[in-house]
């Protein structure tokens, strides 16, 4: 989940679990910066982009340091 001003009105007992936009554009920025037919046809979610180009530590991307973020909604662990 992405902390937005929507989440903070929807969900505010869940909006300090999100993480923060910046996750992202780091991850559009790895996306589009490879070879389209590399990613041709596949689904990508931004934590697994992140991590295949070698980002280990996610706590900066965290709403509230310490929290363990919930995944989105509609995406299976």
């Amino acid at each position: 989940m992405i902390a937005t001003s929507a989440l903070r009105i929807a969900a505010p007992d869940v909006a300090g679990q999100a993480r923060l936009p910046a996750i992202m554009a780091d991850a559009a920025w790895h996306i589009l910066t490879r070879p389209s037919r590399e990613l041709t046809g596949q689904l990508l979610i931004d934590e697994q982009v992140l991590r295949d180009a070698g980002v280990a530590d996610f706590a900066p991307y965290l709403v509230t340091p310490g929290v363990e973020p919930l995944i989105d909604f509609f995406v299976e662990p």
